[in-house]
């Protein structure tokens, strides 16, 4: 049942290169699909049901990703790769071991939020269930990808969770006028069977995961590698979803709604995001045995390229927020311009910390972000317990900025201390500048176009191209002026391109 090894270093090389762009081309579509749907979600359901809808993933997410997870996946990819012999017990001991840690996990969740929230029981039941089976989950899906993803056959995992989002999207949209949070969960779960099938029937892994039994000793292998990660996979933990618990708990399901609005449109614009450092990943974990030098000069320019793209997403949030708003969660939000604005500047932070975190763990210098992450979990429960009761989901957004950006400094000494070149500290101070100049320009922008538009009886898409076309404008002069763009970052990001 073992698919067949290519047979040459040009098939493999090519094999690379398709399952880069699969992944590529999947994120970017996946993401799309997902939020036109939250958008229909948000639009329809109240503040109130977002905020329990919000809630009840948020619960799930935090024990699943932690009890189950652990960080699990990539090491079972490992031993798959390095073990093609016996790969089917692999593969069958991982599907059982996490169905185990899932029934555990699910009885902690059920009963945390029969004490805590007892009406959302059945939504959070029906999406424990999803959890197992779903694309976007870290449970039974990637057991089931693992063996192709060993190789790098990325197409049919790839199809599947498209296959999830678009079928989330047809019952969403069939749904509209009916939708509630038990109904949304509904159609989570029922969107996930098709996906999950399919991949269960590739290469008839049903029948190994059936016959195969549970080895204890790759369970045992597998727990224990996973053990060390704990500790920081629970801090990460902490830090996302202290927001969440803590408006819950100060402010109630209604404000929790509208940082939950905010917050997915964040979500799907760093899923975006992380296309990069998947790219680059898997090249710098090469390069750091091939050609360290190189290894540091592309991790310094993919955050760069990081670090300008949230600067510039956030200063289009920024300068169009009304309308960006509307189109992402509805009318409902439009009052809430204020969150929305403060929201997007949180990628900067959040993107660099993901961007760090991958790339220093690809390199194996993940324990140089020990104090990263303790920093992000300290920071994000006492910034919450500040500023939070006062300030509801303003200050939860503003706690998680302010974490992010500490957490983004600790982890860009962590970062300086193996790359070693100034030219990091110098591109930092380059951005700082670009941050100084752009953010007040969106701002100007936005309130330059509406002026205009008032004043020549503009149609209002005049007036939001005039705003976005001048901050585009503004953005790209800054990143010519301070030389943090130009041919060299495009051949880099050529090269880089062609090795992954």
């Amino acid at each position: 049942m073992s698919l067949p090894d290519k047979d040459s270093p040009h098939t493999g090389l090519r094999r690379i290169a398709n399952a880069t762009g699969i992944l590529i081309a999947a994120q970017i579509l996946g993401a799309v699909l997902q939020l036109v749907s939250l958008r229909t979600v948000q639009d329809t359901l109240t503040k109130s049901g977002n905020g329990e809808f919000f809630w009840v993933q948020q619960v799930s997410m935090f024990a699943f990703f932690v009890m189950v997870e652990m960080g699990m996946t990539s090491i079972a990819t490992r031993m798959v790769a390095q073990q093609p012999d016996t790969q089917d017990r692999i593969i069958a001991t991982f599907f059982k071991l996490r169905v185990l840690l899932w029934i555990l996990a699910s009885l902690v969740v059920c009963v945390f939020c029969f004490v805590r929230s007892p009406q959302n029981l059945s939504q959070i039941s029906i999406y424990a269930l999803f959890s197992l089976i779903g694309a976007r989950t870290m449970i039974l899906r990637p057991v089931l990808e693992v063996r192709r993803r060993a190789q790098n056959l990325q197409l049919l995992p790839a199809f599947a969770g498209l296959l999830d989002a678009a079928l989330f999207a047809v019952f969403i949209f069939t749904d509209a006028s009916t939708l509630t949070p038990f109904r949304v969960m509904v159609w989570f779960l029922v969107s996930a069977v098709p996906g999950f099938v399919i991949m269960l029937c590739a290469d008839q892994q049903w029948c190994s995961i059936w016959s195969e039994p549970l080895d204890r000793t790759i369970a045992t292998a597998l727990l224990r590698e996973s053990f060390p990660l704990l500790a920081s996979l629970l801090l990460l933990q902490i830090q996302d979803k202290s927001d969440t618990f803590a408006l819950d708990f100060f402010h109630g399901k209604e404000a929790l709604g509208v940082y939950a609005a905010t917050m997915r449109i964040v979500a799907q614009g760093g899923m975006l995001m992380m296309v990069l450092p998947t790219v680059i990943s898997p090249v710098v974990s090469a390069l750091r045995v091939s050609d360290e030098e190189r290894c540091r000069v592309y991790m310094i320019e993919g955050l760069n390229i990081t670090l300008l793209a949230s600067i510039f997403a956030a200063s289009m949030i920024l300068a169009l927020v009304q309308p960006l708003t509307f189109i992402t969660a509805g009318k409902q939000y439009l009052s809430h311009s204020a969150e929305f604005s403060l929201a997007g500047w949180t990628l900067l932070g959040s993107m660099t910390v993901a961007y760090i975190l991958a790339l220093m763990t690809a390199i194996g210098e993940q324990r140089k972000l020990y104090a990263m992450v303790w920093t992000l979990a300290i920071c994000s429960i006492l910034l919450n317990l500040a500023f939070t009761p006062h300030w509801g989901a303003f200050g939860a957004i503003f706690s998680k900025l302010i974490t992010t950006l500490i957490g983004t400094g600790v982890g860009l000494v962590a970062m300086y201390s193996f790359v070693r070149d100034k030219s990091l500290v110098r591109d930092l101070i380059r951005i700082f500048l670009v941050v100084v100049v752009v953010a007040p320009s969106s701002v100007m922008a936005r309130e330059g176009s509406q002026m205009l538009a008032l004043r020549y009886a503009l149609p209002i898409f005049v007036q939001h191209f005039i705003a976005g076309a001048s901050v585009c404008a503004v953005f790209g002069g800054m990143c010519v002026l301070t030389q943090l763009v130009s041919r060299r970052e495009f051949t880099l990001l050529k090269s880089l391109l062609k090795r992954a």
